[in-house]
């Protein structure tokens, strides 16, 4: 399992998105997340949605096994912290 095409942002908490390569499956978009304790950790590609005219997301990939996503989680940080170039600002992307 491996995190390429990182591409590092400077979002608030979003920190960088990523494409999870494993054999036998590939998941584009996911992101490195910063948490409330301050840890970097994966989180699966969303869908935005409207519900009572709030917006939400809602994961369209799913990982139960927690310790998969600790795993996950761990190759992400590790590519993150050896990629050299600084973060894309989002308001700076012209789409």
């Amino acid at each position: 399992m491996m995190a390429k095409n990182m591409r590092k942002v400077d979002k608030g908490n979003l920190k960088a998105f990523f494409t999870l390569d494993t054999p036998s499956l590939e998941i584009n978009d996911c992101k490195l997340m910063e948490g409330r304790d301050s840890q970097l950790y994966a989180a699966m590609p969303q869908i935005e949605y409207q519900s009572n005219g709030q917006r939400k997301w809602k994961n369209i990939v799913y990982i139960k096994d927690k310790t998969l996503l600790d795993r996950i989680s761990a190759v992400a940080r590790e590519e993150y912290f050896k990629e050299t170039s600084p973060p894309v600002h989002i308001d700076d992307v012209p789409f």
